[in-house]
């Protein structure tokens, strides 16, 4: 998902997936501790990119 659209905001995330935001960022953390995609920005402006 991330790859294809190159970048991901925790907004996208929730409605691509039907998720919470709090799980939004839950999934989001773990994809960038497991280096997956990397994480720019603090706060509501925070980006993930692959």
């Amino acid at each position: 998902m991330v790859k294809d659209k190159k970048i991901i905001t925790n907004e996208i995330y929730q409605e691509l997936n039907g998720v919470s935001r709090r799980t939004a960022l839950r999934d989001l953390q773990g994809l960038v501790e497991s280096g997956q995609v990397k994480m720019e920005g603090v706060g509501k402006g925070t980006i993930y990119s692959a």
